[in-house]
This record gives structure tokens, sequence and C-alpha cells, in this order.
């Protein structure tokens, strides 16, 4: 069938098919885009939490031994991420939870008196899905506090 210049359009179902392919073009977009922002929101969840546990374990270098068998060292330690109320951190946004343990080495070794185990252990929620990152140490008597300071 020839068309004439005057008459010449797309067809009912041309057009139907080109609406629906741009309608599954923008949706695996959207689905992509929102993909991709909720795990740079997890990224950056991991981050801060790796971040808090550095910090941490950071902390036990200034302790003297004597501070670490028996000091008043916290047990616990609560953090606050991207508050949604900057007066009030505790509104919205991530809240860490941490607990440091400070145990016997676990080794068998003749200087296992001279080291202690240090733990701190980070929870946090996420998406409904509560999340857990943990980072130990071991710390001496004699280690690099001595040296340093």
């Amino acid at each position: 069938m020839i068309r004439s210049k005057e008459s010449a359009a797309f067809t009912l179902v041309e057009v139907l098919i080109s609406v629906a392919l741009i309608g599954v073009v923008f949706t695996s977009f959207y689905a992509a885009l929102s993909a991709g922002l909720v795990a740079v929101g997890e990224a950056r969840e991991n981050l801060r939490a790796t971040q808090l546990l550095t910090e941490k374990m950071e902390e036990f270098r200034t302790f003297s031994w004597a501070e670490l068998n028996g000091g008043n060292i916290p047990a616990t330690f609560t953090a606050y991420f991207y508050p949604t109320n900057a007066s009030n951190p505790t509104e919205g946004g991530v809240i860490y939870t941490g607990v440091v343990t400070i145990a016997s080495s676990g080794i068998s070794e003749s200087y296992s008196n001279d080291l202690r185990k240090v733990i701190v252990n980070l929870t946090w929620v996420s998406g409904n899905i509560q999340r857990q990152r943990t980072m130990q140490t071991l710390a001496s008597q004699n280690g690099m506090r001595n040296y340093v300071y």
C-alpha cells in the first residue's frame, strides 16, 4: 500500500509498541538508579563502621597497661551517622552501638601474660537488617606505647 504525503503517519500498533519500549527503558533506568543509590548508602555505612572501629583501636594505643588490665575503659559506646536533625543527632540516621571486650590473648606461649586481646564489635540497623563488624588486635605490656610516649 502506497501512502500519500498528506496521510503519512504512524499506525496505532507502531505507536503502542514504541510507547511500551520507552516504558521498559525508563523502568529499567529507574531500577538501576535505585539499586545504585542503595549500594552507595550501604557503602557509606560500611565505611563509617570501619572508621569507628579504627578510631576505637587507635584509642587503645594511648592506654597504659594498667588501664587495659582493669582501668575504667567504657565497655560500650554509641555513635551517630547522618542524622536527620542536626540539633538532635539521635533522630534519624544510623545509630552504631559498639561493645569493647578486653580478654586474655588466648595463646599458650610463655609471654601470654604480657598480651591482651582487644575486640571491638559494632552493630547497626540498616534497611531493617542488623549489620555487624568486628575488629580485634593484641596489645602488649612492653609494646609500642612505651616507645612512642
